[in-house]
Parts: structure tokens; C-alpha cells; sequence
């Protein structure tokens, strides 16, 4: 990269105690070739070698690092009034990119998108390889790189990157800053409201380091719980669930009996009424994304196959979106799944409380 030349994009990444992270992440841009960038750290307050290791590369890149309060989507809002571009790309600092001109194709197709539909509230993400320290094949991770070379709703999330028009971000109201977290969640639910997604070409290496440490059983069901709740608006829970998570970032295995805990202590605190409503719109959320189970048998097809995680085909997910959809999406559908998931997370609660016992 020609460093006297105007950046084209700016590269926007929140970093917090990153010096781990950080180097595989700078190498990996310091090799991007045939684009003018910028990059535009935004520190939440590092008390690691951070911010000495960004400064070290300030003679090989065009960056710059800004300081102030922690949280990702104040971090990166920030970022954005730092940053000298139109085009807004964020990224995580345990983000790889595998080829040197990842960025040079993915500027253009997001501009050829955008010239050819005259319109400019378009979002790209990439999609995403998971690095493991078992190299054997694995069904789990290889169905969830699949997903996230959907544009669909629910698969796409900050670690996939996020390329979007400066003007089209501001226009959404930029990063939600109250929870501290979900942020990139909730931007692409904005981005799917107001406009659409685009896949870019190429991909993100990140780490499997969290799912491996955490058990990715753990991480899932954690997550299903989040996004759930998250989508039927229930936001007692977050303010209680952070703390919980902050007392396990040393463990070595996710514990989720104090989710689980704190779920049913929050639900006794609710009426019935609302309790049953909350079930309710849950057993809708589960039908939203029934699709899964078909696209899974679709991914297992291919894993078996070796196919690459785009060349996907989708039988099962077709025949599901056709014949089966219209079955379960209804009232009496979201009633009947909001009892079976009421049934398995009480169940749950019991294995897990003689598990531990």
C-alpha cells in the first residue's frame, strides 16, 4: 500500500487488551495489496503491550488510535468520527485475511452493487473459516461457516466484518450503545430493515478459540438464549446475564446452570400473563428458524462430499421453505413450539442440576 496516497476505505477495529491477537491481525493487512486504507483503533482503555505494539506499526500503515470508554459499539462509533472515508469497514482484531487483494475484490463488488442498483443502503460481510487447533474435519464448524455465507437473518454478526457506506450508517443511527454488547446483532437486524446484505468475495480466518475453550455445545445453547432473547425484546436479562459471563472469562469451561438460574429467577418475577406471552413469542423465534435443522441436513451432505462452504446446494432448505414453513407458522405453531422449548429448558435445568450433583 502506497501510504501518500487517499485511503478508499477505513478499516475500523475495537481493541481491548488485544496484544495476543493483535500481530496475526497487522500482518495480515500489512500484506493487503492494490487499495488505499486506513485502519482506526479504537481503545477501551488497554493495559496490555497494545497500544505499543499499534504504535510500532505506524511507520507500515496508514493508522491511527483513538482512546476513551470501553464497550465495542461506543468504541467503534467513535472510530467512525475519526475516520477519513466514505466507506466504513469493522473488523475484530482476531480477524485473518487469507489473501492479499481480500480487500481490493470486496471494495469492488461493494461498489459494483452499488452502482448497479443505484442505491447506496447496501451492507457487506464476509464469510467465515474458523481456525482450530484439532485439524480433523468437523460437521459443527463447517455447518456454521456455511451459514455465514447466507444473508439471512441471525447469520451474520461482527466476527464476518461489516462494509457499509459511511452515510447509510449514520442514516441507521450508527452502533447501539445501551447493552454493551449484541451491537453488531442489532445493526444487521437495522441493515435487514432498511436495506440488504451483500457476501463478499473472499473470506475471515478467526479463531475457534472461544467455542474450544467454552465447549461448543455450551457457546450454542448460550447463544440460542441470547439471540432469543434479544429478538423478543425480554431486556431484563442482559443486565443480569453480562456480570455472569465477566465471572467466567477464567474457566475453563462455560458454566451455564447461572444462565439458567438467573433465567427462571427473572421469569418468577414476571406475571403469569406476561410469562406465557414470553413463551409465546420464544415458540415464534423457534419456528423463525426452524430452516436450520433443513439447512444442516444440507450442510451435511456437502461436508460429506467436501464441497466448498459457497458451492452449497439446498434441497432440504427449499423443500422446507415451500411445504413445511406454512405448517408451523401460525398462532397454534407458535404455541406448540414455545411449550416444547418451556419443556426442554426446565428439563435442561434439572440434567444439568444432577449432572452437578
Amino acid at each position: 500500500m502506497n501510504r501518500a496516497m487517499e485511503p478508499d476505505i477505513s478499516l475500523i477495529v475495537p481493541v481491548l487488551n488485544e496484544e495476543m491477537s493483535l500481530p496475526a491481525f497487522l500482518e495480515s493487512i500489512k500484506k493487503q495489496r492494490d487499495i488505499p486504507f486506513e485502519v482506526v483503533f479504537c481503545d477501551g482503555g488497554s493495559t496490555d503491550q497494545t497500544i505499543n505494539l499499534l504504535r510500532s506499526y505506524k511507520s507500515e500503515l496508514m493508522l491511527r488510535v483513538v482512546s476513551g470508554e470501553k464497550g465495542r459499539g461506543r468504541q467503534m462509533n467513535r472510530g467512525v468520527r475519526h475516520a477519513r472515508t466514505p466507506n466504513l469497514l469493522f473488523l475484530h482484531a482476531d480477524s485473518i485475511f487469507p489473501e492479499s487483494n481480500a480487500l481490493r475484490k470486496a471494495a469492488d463488488a461493494f461498489e459494483f452493487e452499488i452502482k448497479k442498483n443505484n442505491c447506496e443502503k447496501i451492507a457487506g460481510h464476509f464469510s467465515l473459516h474458523f481456525l482450530r487447533r484439532n485439524f480433523q474435519p468437523s460437521l459443527a464448524f463447517y455447518y456454521y461457516e456455511c451459514k455465514t455465507c447466507l444473508n439471512r437473518p441471525g447469520c451474520i454478526n461482527g466476527d464476518q466484518g461489516i462494509l457499509i457506506r459511511r452515510s447509510f450508517f449514520l442514516e441507521l443511527g450508527g452502533f447501539d450503545e445501551s447493552l454493551g454488547f449484541l451491537e453488531d446483532e442489532l445493526l444487521a437486524r437495522t441493515i435487514f430493515e432498511q436495506g440488504r446484505w451483500l457476501l463478499l468475495p473472499g473470506l475471515i480466518q478467526t479463531s475457534a478459540r472461544r467455542f474450544e475453550k467454552e465447549g461448543l455445545y455450551e457457546r450454542q445453547v448460550l447463544n440460542a438464549l441470547i439471540m432469543n432473547f434479544s429478538n423478543i425484546g425480554w431486556n431484563a436479562y442482559f443486565h443480569k446475564a453480562a456480570g455472569i459471563y465477566q465471572e467466567q472469562n477464567d474457566a475453563p469451561r462455560l458454566n451455564l446452570r447461572p444462565f439458567f438460574q438467573t433465567i427462571v429467577a427473572l421469569l418468577e418475577k414476571e406475571t403469569f400473563k406476561k410469562r406465557c406471552s414470553l413463551w409465546y413469542r420464544t415458540g415464534a423465534y423457534v419456528n423463525n428458524n426452524a430452516w436450520q435443522i433443513a439447512f444442516f441436513l444440507d450442510a451435511r451432505a456437502a461436508f460429506k462430499k467436501a464441497s466448498r462452504q459457497r458451492d452449497l446446494a439446498t434441497p432440504n432448505l427449499k423443500f422446507f421453505e415451500t411445504f413445511l414453513r406454512p405448517c408451523i407458522n401460525h398462532p397454534p405453531g407458535f404455541a406448540v413450539a414455545g411449550f416444547l422449548t418451556w419443556l426442554w429448558f426446565y428439563s435442561y435445568r434439572i440434567w444439568m442440576w444432577f449432572k452437578a450433583s
